[in-house]
């Protein structure tokens, strides 16, 4: 038995699930934010895709570094 065998674990990602459904939360307050600003569904839709994808890019990104 070795006795500076102290090495802990790595974590457990946390659920992919779980990242996509608050930023896809995050996205629809924003672009429900954006709705209440400009009053265009047109505009509110394209802030809210952008914020989703611009956030869901890097976080899939880690979770696959993290694997």
């Amino acid at each position: 038995m070795d006795v500076y065998d102290d090495t802990k674990k790595p974590k457990k990602p946390f659920p992919y699930y779980l990242t996509v459904t608050i930023i896809a939360f995050i996205g629809i307050v924003v672009g429900l934010l954006q709705l209440l600003y400009s009053g265009k569904i047109s505009d509110a839709i394209i802030v809210g895709s952008v914020i989703f994808i611009c956030a869901l890019v890097p976080f899939t990104y880690a979770h696959y570094l993290r694997k």
